[in-house]
């Protein structure tokens, strides 16, 4: 029944980080709001590759209550335009949420 369900609410699911050098290390807090009726619990983050890991709110989160998901991206490895993110899984339906960043990597020479 999705009535007496959790629902993860973002504020937004995709940030640009805009223009970096290679070599730069960024990060970015996604916020979110759970807008359901039951206890929300994220159960992991699932980075889309290694260049980029991820920390979360790890306790229950009540109905309008907040968290966040927080992203961490190197990009030594990385040129050009990239796009990347996280797969969040919680005690919702549907159980994942992706979470995407853009960004323009220019190289440092």
């Amino acid at each position: 029944d999705n009535a007496k369900m959790p629902v993860i609410t973002f504020e937004t699911t995709n940030h640009d980080f805009g223009n970096l050098m290679q070599g730069e290390k960024v990060s970015y807090t996604y916020k979110f709001t759970n807008t359901g009726k039951a206890p929300l619990v994220i159960s992991s983050v699932v980075p889309s590759c290694g260049c980029t890991v991820a920390q979360f709110t790890k306790t229950p989160i009540m109905p309008n209550g907040h968290g966040t998901v927080s992203i961490n991206f190197n990009t030594e490895t990385k040129r050009g335009m990239v796009q990347s993110g996280v797969i969040v899984q919680a005690n919702t339906y549907p159980s994942e949420t992706k979470l995407t960043f853009t960004a323009t990597v220019n190289s440092k020479n």
